[in-house]
């Protein structure tokens, strides 16, 4: 087999098919950058900035989380109109050079500009990532892309861990950046050596969104990945908190749930990946959902280890719903491009960046665990959504 099928162009061969989904995969383990050790390193920002308020370091997430949403916005139009491959190596430079000026930041504003790049650069990674692999592997977009996102909590664990390693070892958190940057830097290689298909929608740009905006299916597919992000984010942004406040253990321990819920997440990316052919997407969406509920009313309700065995559990549930809801949307609707999957991917960041707020907001005036019991409420209409849509597709098979 010379060529890799139908959508990718003939001109790729399986070789060069498996080097641009390696750096797909490399791309969102380096996704990890924009969360997980900038998360790490915090405490010791505020050391080496002592103007840094606590509004200040929420500040760092927020121009992270900003600069993630309008790299995903802006990627999928542009690769709509002239390719895909431009933008993914310039997203990992963009990624590249502001790992590097965070390291060398000697001053808050462009410690805060560094971070911008970062998440700019992986957000064009991560808009562009899901239909380089959709397109590569059409024949079953629910593994590939569930295999794909399985790399991001992988990305998550080893940065966190790294990060976490090389200031026990060292107290010098300009170390961090350049050590985490390896993946993305294999990333750029692998897409600067290697010759792209051409893209399904490429010289479309605009056209290709107003395409897609009037159909029906496309705003129960953001819907959908709103609600998923939502309950991804809104335990796993508290589980430290609540694990320290809630259940009085240990900051450690906080950190080992967050943990767990990341492997979780990656195994049950991987595992519905390998499970895909066997499992149609709407009834494993309302599963996902219903499996997630379960699990928040565990964490709202329960106490000690349950509690924990809660949390780490709803990384799991929660784990397909966010790449099988992409999936869905690039098999019913056709022609959407990296336009479709941008939009899905921004508005999933937007559910998860809101979720925490939310549940933070009730905490405020109810307690923790108040705020996360409200946070069930993602989970459930998810399921709602998810299992209307799968009656009315029933219906309309027995029609025909």
């Amino acid at each position: 087999m010379s060529a890799i099928g139908e959508g990718a162009g003939p001109t790729v061969t399986l070789t060069q098919r498996r080097r641009l989904v390696a750096g797909a995969y490399l791309s969102m383990i380096g996704l990890a950058a924009a969360t997980s050790p900038i998360a790490v390193c915090l405490t010791a920002f505020s050391r080496s900035f002592p103007q840094l308020s606590t509004t200040g370091l929420g500040l760092i997430a927020t121009t992270s989380l900003l600069g993630v949403v309008a790299g995903i916005l802006i990627s999928g139009p542009l690769a709509d109109r002239w390719g895909l491959r431009p933008y993914m190596i310039l997203g990992a430079v963009l990624e590249l050079a502001g790992l590097l000026s965070i390291s060398q930041a000697p001053t808050v504003a462009l410690l805060l500009v560094g971070i911008a790049l970062v998440g700019l650069g992986t957000g064009v990674l991560d808009g562009l990532a899901s239909p380089l692999v959709a397109q590569l592997q059409p024949g079953n977009r629910t593994r590939a892309l569930n295999w794909l996102h399985a790399c991001y909590p992988t990305g998550f664990l080893l940065m966190a861990f790294t990060a976490s390693r090389l200031l026990a070892a060292t107290d010098n958190w300009r170390l961090v950046f350049p050590a985490i940057s390896v993946p993305t830097w294999g990333a750029l290689v692998l897409f600067v050596v290697t010759p792209f298909p051409r893209h399904e929608e490429q010289g479309e740009g605009l056209a290709t969104f107003r395409r897609v905006i009037g159909r029906p299916l496309l705003w129960i597919a953001l819907l959908g990945i709103m609600l998923a992000g939502a309950t991804e984010m809104g335990v796993e942004s508290w589980a430290p908190a609540y694990t320290e406040r809630v259940l009085g253990r240990t900051r450690e321990t906080g950190a080992e749930v967050l943990l767990g819920f990341a492997a979780a997440m990656m195994v049950g990316r991987l595992g519905v990946g390998a499970l895909a052919r066997r499992l149609r997407p709407l009834p494993l969406l309302v599963a996902a959902a219903l499996l997630s509920l379960a699990a928040l009313l565990g964490t709202a309700l329960g106490d000690g280890a349950l509690c924990m065995a809660a949390m780490v559990t709803l990384g799991l549930a929660v784990s397909g719903m966010w790449p099988t809801v992409m999936a869905y949307a690039a098999d019913r609707v056709p022609g959407g491009g990296a336009t479709l999957m941008c939009l899905l991917s921004a508005t999933g960041n937007v559910g998860a960046a809101a979720a925490p707020g939310f549940i933070g907001a009730i905490a405020e005036h109810h307690g923790l665990r108040t705020g996360v019991l409200a946070g069930a409420v993602f989970p459930l209409l998810a399921a709602a959504l998810m299992a209307w849509r799968a009656a009315r597709e029933r219906q309309r098979c027995q029609c025909q």
